[in-house]
């Protein structure tokens, strides 16, 4: 879960840049710019889940073959 807050992270700081810095108009830019980052978010959450989880069972792995 930690690693994957840092796709959480990104969401909320792309929320807080859509009200401070962006100037978009329109229902349908609104709804492109939210729908693109939670998918760039939501891959992100995976790919650093995925990422933390077999460096977790290679490290695990190695400990088990390094004992034989």
């Amino acid at each position: 879960m930690t690693s994957g807050f840092t796709a959480i992270y990104f969401f909320i700081y792309s929320v807080h840049f859509y009200a401070t810095k962006l100037e978009i108009e329109g229902f349908i830019s609104l709804f492109l710019y939210f729908g693109y980052t939670f998918i760039m978010c939501f891959l992100f959450f995976l790919l650093t889940g995925n990422l933390s989880l077999y460096i977790y069972t290679l490290l695990h792995l190695w400990k088990g073959f390094k004992v034989l």
